[in-house]
């Protein structure tokens, strides 16, 4: 006969002092179902982050292609800050007196 009878009956007594219900059978189910809960949550959290991880790389490259393409158009890496805008501003003379 098999020595896991029971979760609440052993053929030892108990593991802890004082404890009826720290069985070697209670401990091995509640490792197992501790263990088996730690490996289902780490699949589900590497199959949330996989894909954020992906579509950060894949924004991270887009970007990094674009600004390429206009660096070697030889436009500046924003759109916003245009070298044509800097042509138009002018300094001032500096009055020396």
């Amino acid at each position: 006969m098999s020595a896991f009878t029971s979760f609440t009956s052993d053929r030892v007594d108990s593991v802890g002092a004082g404890a009826p219900n720290f069985t070697r059978n209670a401990c091995t189910a509640a490792s197992a179902l501790t263990l088996g809960g730690f490996g289902v949550a780490s699949v589900a959290l590497t199959a949330t982050i996989a894909p954020a991880q992906t579509l950060g790389v894949l924004a991270v490259g887009g970007s990094l292609a674009y600004a390429g393409k206009r660096q070697s158009e030889g436009k500046s890496l924003l759109p916003a800050f245009r070298a044509d805008v800097k042509a138009d501003i002018q300094a001032e003379p500096a009055v020396t007196a």
